[in-house]
């Protein structure tokens, strides 16, 4: 949908960024980090552990188990293929290996940019292994013993994830109200604990600051430029002019920030100079939200600001549903 409404853009914006990944480090150390961050983050996703925020002590359980499932469907899935089986269980099994081993391969070369996220497509894989050891099980020992090892394991598994889900909510709701140290945010690139209603809430109070007719510029993290973006345009005002910050001759142009709480306004002031003075700021969980001043920058009064968001290369469910 997103392709055909805009014209492929999407696609070439993936191309472009997947190109942009690799990094420059020899092969050796990519196919050892790539075999490393394989193991890690499918012990994530059968366990919720081995996130990287605890003590490798406290990890080793949970990485044996997941080493020994994948290795165990690995193992089971070469014998199930030399055995005499039905054509379609022998092309499923071909299908996991092919699956696993191209997934592998293209990991490689971007294996010290690795997140989470990544392994949506290869989620099945762990689980699949436990059928296939479940279904061993059950050929070698006796069904009763065999199901209740069934049992356990998979008890395990829904224990480990429960509570795992449980601390990373628990984490989520600690960050929205103070500067709270996050662990588990898994799925975004950085592990700053920042959330949508943190955003949320530094947008409503820059919008309330905002003064008519000025020209609203702001400076925040390179992945929250999208958000406090769209956020805006929510808003719906047509008056609302804005842009991410640019110090320029604009002599109506107002300026904000939005901030870690730990780095303050030192990143404003690293790039754009040492003169910046906070006229108001407030706290939102990770976020600072400042109101800022650069009192020895140049104005004109012939300035012609350029019009902000002219073209956008996303779209949204409501571009679809015209909502």
């Amino acid at each position: 949908i997103s392709d055909m409404k805009k014209k492929g853009e999407n696609t070439k914006n993936f191309i472009e960024a997947l190109s942009s990944k690799p990094v420059n480090k020899p092969l050796g150390e990519k196919i050892y980090k790539g075999a490393v961050e394989n193991m890690r983050y499918y012990c994530l996703i059968t366990t919720s552990q081995c996130y990287g925020g605890g003590s490798l002590r406290k990890e080793i359980p949970s990485l044996a188990v997941t080493v020994l499932v994948l290795l165990a469907g690995l193992i089971l899935t070469i014998r199930g293929l030399r055995q005499k089986t039905t054509r379609l269980r022998s092309d499923f099994l071909v299908l996991l290996l092919i699956w696993v081993g191209v997934f592998t391969i293209l990991t490689i070369p971007v294996s010290f940019q690795l997140r989470p996220r990544f392994f949506i497509v290869v989620f099945a894989i762990p689980f699949i292994s436990l059928g296939l050891l479940y279904e061993y099980l059950e050929e070698r020992f006796n069904k009763k013993y065999a199901l209740l090892a069934a049992v356990l394991l998979t008890a395990g598994v829904i224990g480990w994830n429960s509570h795992g889900t449980y601390a990373w909510f628990k984490e989520q709701a600690k960050s929205q109200k103070s500067n709270f140290i996050v662990k588990r945010t898994l799925i975004l690139k950085a592990k700053d604990g920042v959330t949508l209603g943190q955003l949320q809430g530094a947008v409503d109070w820059i919008y309330a600051r905002h003064l008519a007719g000025e020209t609203l510029y702001y400076y925040v993290k390179p992945e929250h430029v999208r958000p406090i973006e769209y956020l805006l345009v929510e808003k719906n005002d047509k008056d609302l002019k804005f842009a991410t910050m640019k110090i320029n001759e604009d002599p109506k142009a107002q300026y904000f920030a939005v901030t870690p709480k730990k780095s303050g306004i030192d990143p404003v002031v690293k790039k754009f100079g040492q003169d910046a003075v906070i006229l108001a700021q407030e706290q939102f969980g990770q976020l600072m939200a400042y109101e800022l001043d650069f009192p020895n920058r140049t104005k004109s009064e012939t300035f012609k600001p350029k019009k902000a968001n002219e073209s956008d290369d996303r779209l949204y469910w409501k571009d679809v549903f015209n909502f």
